[in-house]
């Protein structure tokens, strides 16, 4: 409500310096009739003193630029009689005293002071409406504010983490084993003939594949582990605090799970990197998995395998 206070009283202002007269008076007499009508609304808002002090400036800048129109001494009455002040005489004395300054002088000040004010009044409105805007934009919950969060880390098809947060997580994880004796391990996950699935059955069925085998690999994991969308159809498992061999096991949980689908009708193969054992971070030990998923593929897929150089 403040903000459309002074929103309306910088373009009123704006109005006064760059309008003719009778759009001023038609201005003005809305104006006044809309504060008569609202002006117990106005006073939740405003003060008393709030209120003088705007409409004697109001009223003195008016003044000012409209001393030798005649209507300018009605409205300016109109205008205090609406708001309930009594600032009339000031009013017109100071705007008489501020006319002979600015018309009177051998510079000519009105030619400075009007484009000048021009500028001001109009940076300040802009300010303003940036302001709200900003207020409006910043005014979420605390669960818009979490949705939102979601939304940039996860993958829209099937709500696992995606790769701009992997790339955060991957640097937590070089941290803590620079500080630690921190072991992890890796699994990258691929569907077995994905592509052929999808030609035959079709993008959307191939979609309600990948979010099922989402569902099932996030079902087939511990609290502690996350699941990533790397790629199309592959899967990155980040498995902290792991062994080798307790690696292997969810590995093969994850498989025999997707495999046991008999509506899927799919298999997948999957590639263990493990650190410290195929790496010294986090980039070298993702490329010793993806070395292991392909040797999984060779050995004609559906099958678990950990790095072998």
């Amino acid at each position: 409500m403040e903000q459309n206070l002074t929103k309306g009283l910088i373009l009123l202002l704006l109005l006064v310096f760059n309008v003719n007269s009778p759009v001023l008076i038609l201005l003005l007499l809305t104006l006044s009739g809309l504060i008569f009508v609202y002006n117990s609304h106005l006073n939740r808002y405003l003060s008393k003193p709030m209120v003088v002090t705007a409409t004697y400036f109001l009223s003195t800048l008016y003044f000012t630029f409209n001393w030798n129109d005649f209507a300018s001494y009605p409205l300016i009455f109109l205008l205090n009689l609406s708001l309930k002040s009594v600032l009339f005489f000031p009013a017109i004395f100071t705007g008489m005293l501020l006319s002979t300054i600015f018309y009177h002088t051998p510079f000519d000040l009105t030619s400075i002071f009007k484009p000048f004010l021009t500028i001001a009044l109009t940076e300040v409105l802009i300010k303003v409406n940036l302001k709200e805007k900003t207020s409006q934009r910043e005014n979420y919950s605390a669960e818009e504010v979490r949705e939102l969060l979601n939304l940039s880390y996860t993958d829209n098809l099937t709500g696992l983490y995606n790769r701009h947060f992997l790339e955060k997580e991957a640097k937590i994880i070089d941290r803590q084993t620079s500080q630690s004796n921190f072991e992890y391990a890796i699994l990258m996950a691929d569907i077995d003939f994905f592509k052929q699935y999808n030609d035959s059955l079709g993008h959307l069925a191939g979609d309600e594949a990948l979010k099922k085998i989402a569902g099932i690999i996030k079902n087939s994991v511990r609290k502690q582990d996350k699941v990533f969308r790397f790629g199309g159809e592959e899967f990155l498992i980040l498995l902290p605090e792991t062994s080798p061999e307790k690696a292997r096991q969810i590995a093969e949980r994850i498989r025999n799970s997707v495999a046991r689908d008999l509506e899927l009708s799919l298999t997948i193969s999957i590639g263990i990197g493990h650190f410290p054992q195929n790496g010294k971070s986090f980039r070298e030990v993702l490329k010793a998995a993806d070395s292991a998923l392909y040797q999984a593929k060779n050995k004609g897929r559906n099958t678990v395998c950990p790095l072998k150089v």
